[in-house]
């Protein structure tokens, strides 16, 4: 008894009842519970072990009460007519187009796990086009995703065919295309889809054009058409804003942006535009010289050359931020590009940063130990601090400027830094022996250069 309610229960029919009811409908996407229900389908009595699983109860409940309100069986007279091939009764004839609108719900896998497609002529005319295509395009989606992407062609385009008004079957195959590599073939169903839904009236749901747009965009991305791959996202998110495709346009525009530089990059025109920076620096015109230099650099992103010359005309304007960005970039491109070093140690004097300046002509010498114009400028800003130091006046300027120098503020809150300090406020005739530590002897040196600290009153 137990076995003909289990057969009765889990038998072909089954997979349709649960399909079309909205509660376990669901549960058919999981395709390790579907597989579960195979199992209990080819033997009943393994529905025991997933007793305490709250899906398998919802399941036994919803089969069960498909029993209870099942149509009665024919009479004989009804099974002798048919079989004898008289006209089905009109009991018989709605029997047959529900079972074939529950076949048509089904789940797309059979028992072998292939796709068994239902017999969709057994539905009415009105029904049988759309039944059919929705059938074909979720047939479809499966063999996307399991990356079998002729087949989901195949599927896809006789979904069209029965529904060409539905432009979802459209973007669809255009996904299949892009995976392909048949980048027109993506962009020309993406295309068809927005316009035939704008000349036909269709209105389409906004998203799936959106959609649309986004999939042409990113044809062109793989094509490496940056510029329109930024168009087409940008009409995507005039149609439906989504942070995804708000992300790969950022993403588009970076890589466009990168494009055009490598495009522009020409060393010939970089050198061209550089000497005629030089030109316009010796005659004192330092704008237009920086405009050229800027264009040398376009032209040439990796010479050292032009930033270090733009650095130079950014002094002349006073413009020192600019001008150590500059040098930065230049020792970046080539960290043995020695004018830079002298160019930027010239910025750090005429900011009166003399403990930075003395750093940079240090390092400048240990790449070219016999550079003459590293040593004059070391030799320059050695005097310029014994100068400052035995002055016996206070720039507070310069020294509101190296108490804002992280680096001269961590030496002042040094303990040991603080306590030497004290100690030579208290005894200056200790200095000698306090700066025979050569770390300490360093620290103090910078705050003596930075102007923080004097050596005499």
């Amino acid at each position: 008894m137990a076995g003909n309610i289990g057969a009765t229960l889990f038998g072909e029919d089954m997979w349709a009842k649960l399909a079309l009811n909205v509660e376990t409908k669901p549960l058919l996407d999981d395709e390790a519970f579907v597989q579960i229900l195979r199992d209990v389908q080819a033997d009943p009595n393994k529905m025991m072990q997933h007793s305490q699983d709250p899906r398998m109860m919802k399941v036994f409940s919803v089969l069960l009460s498909s029993i209870a309100t099942a149509s009665p069986p024919p009479s004989a007279a009804e099974t002798a007519a048919t079989m004898d091939g008289a006209t089905t009764t009109p009991s018989a004839s709605a029997a047959s187009v529900g079972t074939a609108r529950h076949a048509a719900a089904a789940p797309a896998n059979g028992r072998d796990g292939k796709k068994q497609k239902p017999d969709f002529s057994l539905l009415p005319e009105s029904e049988r086009a759309e039944k059919e295509s929705e059938w074909e395009k979720e047939a479809g989606n499966v063999a996307y995703k399991a990356k079998q992407f002729e087949t989901a062609l195949q599927h896809y385009s006789k979904a069209m065919e029965l529904a060409p008004d539905n432009m979802a079957l459209l973007t669809n195959r255009a996904a299949v295309k892009l995976e392909t590599g048949d980048i027109e073939g993506c962009i020309e169903d993406c295309q068809k889809a927005i316009t035939e839904n704008k000349e036909r009236l269709l209105h389409t749901d906004f998203k799936i054009i959106a959609r649309a747009h986004a999939r042409i965009a990113a044809a062109h991305m793989k094509s490496g058409n940056y510029t329109a791959a930024v168009s087409a996202y940008q009409d995507s998110l005039l149609e439906h804003k989504d942070d995804k495709v708000q992300d790969k346009l950022l993403d588009a525009k970076r890589k466009l942006r990168i494009q055009e530089e490598q495009a522009y990059v020409d060393p010939e025109l970089s050198k061209t535009a550089r000497e005629d920076g030089n030109n316009a620096f010796r005659k004192g015109d330092f704008p237009t010289a920086v405009k050229l230099y800027t264009e040398a650099i376009k032209r040439n992103p990796t010479d050292p050359a032009p930033y270090s010359n733009r650095a130079a005309a950014y002094t002349k304007l006073g413009e020192f931020p600019h001008g150590l960005k500059d040098c930065e970039k230049a020792i970046e491109l080539d960290p043995k590009y020695i004018k830079a070093y002298s160019r930027k140690a010239a910025i750090h004097f005429f900011m009166k940063e003399y403990h930075k300046c003395v750093e940079l002509y240090q390092k400048g010498l240990e790449v070219d130990p016999n550079n003459a114009e590293m040593r004059n400028g070391l030799n320059q800003t050695m005097m310029a601090i014994n100068r400052q130091s035995n002055s016996g006046e206070v720039d507070e300027q310069q020294v509101q400027h190296a108490m804002a120098d992280p680096e001269i503020q961590a030496i002042l809150m040094d303990p040991m830094v603080q306590s030497v300090l004290k100690q030579l406020q208290e005894d200056p005739s200790s200095a000698n022996e306090v700066l025979r530590n050569p770390q300490m002897a360093a620290k103090i040196q910078k705050l003596i250069a930075s102007g923080v600290m004097r050596t005499s009153a």
